[in-house]
């Protein structure tokens, strides 16, 4: 008696589970399926029953190339994929199948799917919405800066307004900078898989990035030592991301020199980069605000997005990032990267 009302009380949990779920034999025959599945779908419960899963997804070779071959080895699947409804409708979600135990036997599989259609509808809408928009930022920039090119031809080199001019197109040529790396944050946040990463060679990438940004701020001085050779867990997106620390070291300084200390160091399992500013420091409630999980006001400025993709892009690479007050003033920026043994 007791293990009937125990088997009654399981088939109800399951039937209630919120999300589409199933259930199917050792033969991958489906022998149930929740109220939720059939609400999601439209099918009445024996249209279902007696078929194999992949009658219910978009993609019959996603069951038997991946799904299948899993459960068969005894091994859980998870993965993305789409629901077909009866009116022919398709619903975006995350899947997981597993296999069932009884002790040390497979009897049976079970699988789940969630649902993030319209998630993944504003997601798209929103990519193409900030591509049109870069698109015409882009454009319309382009064409301020020929203007301003022009009016430059026209005034007294070194005059206040062409001196203001310069000012324009640098925060024009800014914006742009920023817009590209909005673009390179979209696509990072956005991968349906894991990045590419694989060993990089983090000392050379430094150097050249230092190079780069000493040639665009020649009034900033740069200190750097010799850089032991170090390989890390990363990818060629590391570039930007010390890029935006070295520009921010300079750009947000307040001294009438700026100056800009870097430094790589490793230790048995890091690879560790600091960029150390003389600028005028960060207040410890102003961190979010720095890394751009705070939006600011006219009063409290941040560094916004090319912070912020630094910050996403470390915990892509399994590292971290700090900041601390430099001495006797100014900021202290360090990466830690994961090491690893040359390729």
């Amino acid at each position: 008696m007791g293990e009937e009302i125990e088997l009654v009380a399981y088939k109800r949990a399951f039937r209630e589970t919120p999300n589409p779920a199933i259930i199917a034999g050792r033969d991958y025959v489906i022998r149930d399926v929740n109220d939720a599945l059939l609400e999601f779908t439209g099918y009445d419960r024996d249209e279902i029953i007696g078929q194999t899963p992949d009658a219910l997804i978009s993609d019959p070779e996603l069951f038997f190339g991946e799904i299948a071959p899993a459960l068969y080895a005894g091994e859980p699947w998870i993965g993305s994929t789409e629901l077909k409804a009866r009116d022919d409708r398709f619903r975006y979600g995350y899947a997981t199948a597993t296999p069932l135990y009884d002790g040390d036997e497979v009897i049976a599989y079970g699988g789940v799917f969630v649902d993030i259609t319209k998630r993944r509808r504003a997601e798209q809408t929103t990519r193409i919405l900030n591509r049109v928009l870069r698109h015409n930022l882009r454009n319309d920039a382009n064409v301020i800066l020929g203007h301003l090119d022009l009016l430059r031809s026209a005034l007294e080199p070194g005059s206040e307004e062409a001196e203001s001019i310069d000012i324009a197109e640098s925060r024009l040529t800014r914006l742009l900078a920023r817009a590209d790396t909005a673009r390179a944050l979209e696509d990072l946040l956005s991968a349906e898989e894991e990045i590419d990463i694989k060993p990089v060679r983090v000392d050379e990438m430094l150097l050249r990035e230092v190079d780069a940004i000493r040639e665009r701020f020649p009034n900033a001085e740069f200190s750097v030592g010799e850089f032991p050779e170090a390989y890390a867990t990363a990818n060629t997106a590391l570039t930007k991301a010390f890029e935006a620390v070295l520009e921010n070291a300079v750009e947000h300084n307040d001294a009438e020199t700026p100056i800009v200390d870097v430094s790589l160091d490793v230790d048995e399992k890091s690879v560790i980069v600091t960029v150390a500013d003389n600028g005028p420091g960060i207040l410890e409630e102003d961190l979010d605000l720095v890394l751009g999980l705070e939006e600011g006001d006219q009063v409290r400025h941040g560094q916004g997005i090319d912070l912020f993709f630094v910050s996403e892009l470390m915990n892509e690479y399994s590292g971290r990032i700090s900041l601390e007050p430099n001495q006797p003033r100014g900021t202290v920026f360090t990466f830690y990267l994961r090491r690893q043994s040359p390729p």
